[in-house]
């Protein structure tokens, strides 16, 4: 026979006939004994048994935790350390299985509890309670940050699409002053060709021009006075031999030009058609300089 009892009841999966702890009894020993009803508070480890007097329920150290122990801890050796007995019978249960089973009968009876409170015991944090953390943010106050956050991210994209806007408006006045740099670089280049053909034209018309100082025209009078008590015939021959010599006709022209005007037009009626020309035309090129007095 099985010194345990049917071979301990809980090892073949039932802890009584209906499998459960209803009426708080346990097959031991074909029914010879009863486990005593055990009441459990709420939230206790699943690792805590209750303690037993007459060696059933919590069993002795190394037990079946309900049930009876059945001396399967094994001694101790000098030391202090268990000994585990290895099964030397057929059906009997080694240290691993007798300790799966213990884990079971807890599990059961953590379930019956469950199930005299009314609660589910397939829930999460049924089997195992813990306490509850303290979120460091409420949801009032992440709502309020993302809401935020998303503010602040709509404010971004509208300062980036305005500045898209302010640097389009840049290249284009870029663009613009670039033009207009090019424009009036050419004007310049206009300006200073014809500032070129200014200086051209003044040089120009300096060296056909014939100065006459105010400082000089007092001894030109004086010479021309002379000429004009001459007949017109006599002074036209004087002019003509001033215009031998280039500096001669600037000389005859300086004195005509300080000539009173009836004289000179006497003189020059008794010129030939050429000598006439000429001698208009270098009169032409008389500018007085300098201040009058």
């Amino acid at each position: 026979q099985d010194p345990h009892g049917k071979q301990d009841a809980h090892a073949k999966g039932g802890h009584g006939k209906d499998g459960g702890h209803d009426s708080g009894k346990g097959e031991h020993g074909a029914g010879k004994h009863k486990t005593p009803k055990v009441e459990y508070v709420e939230g206790p480890s699943i690792k805590e048994q209750p303690k037993a007097d007459d060696g059933h329920g919590g069993g002795h150290r190394g037990g079946h935790g309900g049930d009876q122990g059945d001396g399967h801890d094994g001694k101790q050796n000098g030391h202090g350390d268990k000994v585990l007995k290895t099964p030397t019978k057929p059906g009997e249960k080694t240290p691993e299985e007798e300790r799966q089973d213990r884990m079971r009968r807890d599990f059961e009876r953590r379930k019956e509890w469950l199930h005299t409170k009314g609660a589910s015991y397939s829930g999460p944090g049924d089997l195992f309670e813990m306490p509850r953390l303290q979120a460091p943010l409420s949801v009032a106050e992440v709502n309020s940050t993302v809401h935020r956050a998303q503010q602040m991210m709509e404010e971004i994209k509208q300062e980036r699409a305005a500045l898209a806007k302010m640097r389009r408006d840049l290249e284009i006045r870029y663009q613009d002053i670039a033009d207009r740099q090019k424009s009036v670089s050419k004007l310049m280049n206009e300006v200073e060709a014809k500032r070129l053909l200014v200086e051209r034209t003044i040089e120009d018309f300096n060296k056909r021009v014939l100065e006459l100082r105010v400082d000089e025209e007092a001894g030109l009078k004086e010479v021309a006075r002379t000429i004009g008590t001459l007949s017109p015939q006599a002074a036209k021959q004087l002019i003509l031999n001033y215009w031998r010599t280039p500096d001669g006709q600037d000389k005859a022209v300086k004195i005509l030009a300080v000539m009173e005007k009836e004289r000179v037009d006497q003189i020059i009626a008794q010129m030939d058609t050429e000598q006439m020309r000429q001698v208009l035309e270098k009169r032409m090129t008389i500018a007085r300089t300098g201040q009058r007095k």
